[in-house]
């Protein structure tokens, strides 16, 4: 019977994926209500697909085209498509 010792590094194999990632698919952005001053979380691909959002706390409806929110929604993805594309190439 062969051991592995347990203390020697772990030679991982990254994987190449044939379908295109994202890291937006995954990261959520906070964005604040105006009404009732809490935040709600949504992804950010869903968020870069509409203009409003509703408050998960008061049902407010957060516009999302102001342009504090727009700036944050569109440099957050822009990130996320840098890293995604970043990770991709890894392989």
């Amino acid at each position: 019977m062969t051991h592995r010792n347990i203390l020697a590094p772990i030679d991982f194999c990254l994987l190449k994926f044939d379908m295109a990632f994202s890291a937006a698919d995954l990261t959520l952005l906070r964005i604040r209500c105006t009404g009732c001053g809490q935040h709600t979380e949504k992804l950010v691909t869903v968020l870069a697909k509409r203009e409003s959002i509703d408050c998960a706390v008061c049902g407010m409806s957060i516009d999302l085209t102001t342009p504090h929110n727009a700036l944050l929604i569109k440099e957050t993805a822009a990130s996320c498509a840098r890293i995604g594309d970043a990770m991709t190439k890894i392989a």
